[in-house]
């Protein structure tokens, strides 16, 4: 098996590109690597984040990722903007499993400004592979271009917060619904040029429907239990 070595700001990686691997040689808090068909799906997942937030609380222990935060919503008085309160909160989890390589020392929690991350990851085409790190004072996403180059970016932190002190809302919902995250971001993609801003969910024992219009033209989508969970 043929091995290469990669330098990187002088770090030293590992490329076993015969075995689809890499192992990072480096003492950070956590580094981890997705690869193949799996980066561009971590990747969608980033970008859907946009839509919704402006800043995004990121907490790694050994399960994995956990993405969350609640949706930013104005209200506009005297052509002032105000936040009001907050609707929609944002739950993204990536598993352990979804990581070809995962190394972390002890859990950690930050927050970043989701704009930082879509500046970097909305240019960004096919991939070989991501390598996340995480040396305790920033986020460091470094990117492989199947045509062989290396890109390296670094977001810093906005707050630095302790997981015990972290606390997801405590939510009572009167019905639970699992579907495919890449089923629903096809759903909202399309349904999301429509001028209407507000989208309508309709959920039944059999069903769940997705309802937008621009007061012109109504357009639904309806997913049926089998495929719903």
């Amino acid at each position: 098996m043929c091995k290469k070595k990669v330098r990187i700001r002088g770090e030293e990686y590992i490329d076993s590109r015969s075995s689809n691997n890499l192992l990072v040689i480096m003492e950070d808090i956590f580094k981890g690597i997705v690869d193949d068909e799996r980066a561009g799906l971590v990747i969608s997942n980033l970008l859907l984040l946009n839509d919704f937030l402006d800043s995004v609380n990121i907490e790694i222990n050994e399960k994995g990722w956990s993405l969350t935060g609640f949706d930013r919503i104005y209200l506009t008085c005297s052509f002032v903007f105000i936040k009001a309160s907050q609707v929609l909160y944002i739950d993204v989890r990536l598993e352990r499993s979804m990581f070809t390589d995962y190394h972390i020392l002890k859990p950690v929690l930050f927050v970043l400004k989701v704009d930082m991350i879509h500046k970097v990851l909305k240019k960004v085409g096919k991939v070989e592979k991501i390598a996340f790190k995480y040396p305790g004072d920033k986020l460091e996403l470094i990117i492989f271009n199947p045509s062989g180059f290396i890109t390296h970016h670094s977001f810093p932190e906005m707050i630095l917060q302790s997981p015990d002190q972290y606390k997801d809302p405590d939510f009572k919902y009167e019905c639970e619904i699992l579907l495919p995250c890449i089923l629903f971001k096809n759903i909202i993609g399309e349904l999301k040029s429509f001028g209407d801003n507000r989208l309508w969910l309709k959920v039944d024992e059999n069903s769940l429907c997705f309802e937008a219009n621009d007061s012109i033209v109504k357009s639904s989508m309806t997913l049926h239990k089998n495929i719903i969970h």
